[in-house]
């Protein structure tokens, strides 16, 4: 019915052995019987820890890296290779991508199995909720409710932390040439997303979802490049911005709400008795409001993108 796909990278040495095998073993509530992994560790700890869980757990395990194929390094071109792997050796109704740092909340399956078999539902996504508190608390302190802003991050950018994926859907697709595009490191998620949603699925939201580590959601550290090259890569495919005066508004508005939340952030940070909670804030908040101004200056040198990702996806 199932296969379990994960793209990993050192993720032993990033989250360590101990969650991970926690996450692998969220997934037994799930009826599968088969896992591709995708790995481009330096090393073979993670796939030492899946061939264990898979003698464990009677699984059969393909085991591959995007050097093994075109050397091609994104977490575009290995999700791509996940589904081609998929199509090629499995006959299963559903390809389920769940990330290296997400653990399974019990009930996951029994929900997500209510529309296993209603055939207008390409894509099954649940609710990715953060281990750390900072986010909820932030968004509290600004009004806005935790859990729409989830699922309303979803319906921009998709998600895949824990996603099932029709069969019939990846495989039309692939009949329509419709791949992801090696150059999505962050924003494969996206494009997957949409591109099966332009085919007419529906998409199921659930709640009971996973808990997500997370310990990257935001990077302080990021250079100005990386930000113009994922700016450009957003807008190119049409995914965020319907147009560029939109945009302008919105960062804009965006720049001058991240001047609030600074003191925000210090008081969520004082109550929650987090050691260097602020200054980790307070990097966050500068990262955001650059990559706003670099928005700025950038976009109108971009021209308007796609309306709408279908758009650039089926034409």
């Amino acid at each position: 019915m199932v296969v379990l796909s994960m793209i990993t990278k050192d993720t032993v040495e990033r989250i360590g052995d101990k969650f991970f095998r926690l996450v692998l073993r969220s997934t037994l509530q799930v009826p599968y019987k088969s896992i591709i992994l995708i790995d481009d560790s330096k090393n073979n700890a993670t796939r030492q820890i899946i061939r264990e869980f898979s003698r464990n757990y009677s699984k059969e395990v393909i085991i591959s890296s995007t050097e093994e194929l075109r050397g091609i390094k994104s977490r575009g071109f290995a999700r791509q290779m996940a589904i081609d792997l998929f199509l090629l050796n499995f006959s299963d109704d559903w390809l389920f991508f769940l990330d290296d740092d997400c653990i399974m909340k019990y009930g996951w399956w029994n929900e997500a199995s209510r529309y296993i078999g209603q055939q207008d539902v390409g894509i099954i996504w649940c609710i990715n909720w953060d281990l750390m508190p900072e986010r909820k608390v932030l968004l509290s302190k600004l009004n806005i409710d935790y859990e729409t802003d989830l699922i309303n991050q979803f319906l921009i950018r998709g998600g895949t932390h824990d996603t099932l994926l029709r069969r019939e859907a990846l495989k039309e697709l692939n009949e329509r040439n419709i791949r992801i595009p090696p150059e999505l490191h962050i924003l494969e998620d996206a494009y997957l997303f949409h591109s099966i949603r332009c085919l007419g699925y529906r998409f199921a939201v659930l709640k009971t979802g996973v808990i997500h580590l997370n310990i990257n959601a935001i990077d302080a550290n990021v250079s100005k490049i990386h930000e113009l090259l994922y700016l450009y890569t957003l807008y190119k495919y049409g995914i965020k911005a319907i147009t560029i005066e939109h945009t302008l508004w919105k960062n804009t508005m965006s720049i001058l709400r991240s001047l609030i939340v600074v003191p925000l952030n210090t008081y969520a940070a004082i109550i929650g008795n987090r050691t260097g909670a602020f200054t980790g804030v307070v990097a966050r908040v500068r990262s955001r409001i650059r990559l706003k101004i670099i928005a700025l200056k950038f976009l109108y040198k971009l021209g308007n993108p796609p309306k709408d990702i279908c758009e650039k996806i089926l034409t």
